[in-house]
Formats: C-alpha cells, sequence, structure tokens
C-alpha cells in the first residue's frame, strides 16, 4: 500500500556507516573497551531510513522518529564497518513502520522495528516555535 507520500510497503533501502570514535559507548571507552554503543546503532538505522524515504517524498516533507524496539547483539570495534539493510512493512497514512538490521563483516550486530511519521517541514517547525 502507498502512503500517498511515494512511500510503499516493500520499499528496501540500506547505507554503510564507519564506526568512529564519536560513536563509542563513553562508559565502555573510558575502561578502554571502544566498540558501537547501542544509542549510536539507533542513529545509524534513524539516518538510513530518513536518507531513504526523503528520496521519494514531495519536497517539503520528512520523517521523524517516534518509536524504536532495538536489539544490539554485538560489538563493533572502532574503524569497523557496519551496514544498515531496512524495509517497509507498512504504511498507514502518514505512519511508516520499518524493520532494520544491522551487520558487519557478516554477522548480525543488531535489529530494530522503527517507526517514522511523515511530516510537512514548514508546518512541523511552526509547532516547535510555540514551545
Amino acid at each position: 500500500m502507498a502512503s500517498g507520500f511515494g512511500v510503499s510497503e516493500g520499499m528496501t533501502c540500506s547505507k554503510e556507516w564507519v564506526v568512529g570514535e564519536e560513536h563509542v559507548a563513553a562508559h565502555l571507552a573510558a575502561r578502554g573497551i571502544k566498540v558501537l554503543s547501542t544509542p549510536c546503532m539507533i542513529l545509524f538505522i534513524e539516518a538510513t531510513l530518513r536518507e531513504c524515504l526523503d528520496e521519494v517524498l514531495p519536497r517539503g516533507y520528512t520523517t521523524v522518529g517516534i518509536r524504536v524496539d532495538a536489539r544490539h547483539r554485538a560489538p563493533v570495534p572502532v574503524g569497523g564497518r557496519v551496514r544498515v539493510e531496512a524495509r517497509v512493512l507498512l504504511v498507514d497514512g502518514r505512519r511508516v513502520l520499518s524493520y532494520a538490521k544491522v551487520t558487519s563483516e557478516g554477522r548480525l550486530v543488531g535489529d530494530a522495528v522503527h517507526e517514522r511519521y511523515i511530516v510537512e517541514e514548514g508546518e512541523y517547525l511552526e509547532r516547535l516555535k510555540g514551545r
């Protein structure tokens, strides 16, 4: 089903990321363990999906993340490469539900069910001004 915004169920996208010092779990890095943090794994998932969806949305529209259910299964050291592969599972009006998996060197690093909402950028920015 399509949303009327160009997003459709079954749509896929992927992106590769390199784990940098800025992506490590600070509480572990202080002990010499420099690995991809769970929040940054989620950031990679969110950014991959947002960029993918932005490619098909009409000009002036984007998506914002509203929910994520993630599992972080394996460590990736600084300098390691990760690949995020995502698939749109459901489109319900402006609501987009996706599944993403994160891999590194052929092994599963993590996965998530991620929900995003399509917003008109100008309207969204106006709402923020009132806060």
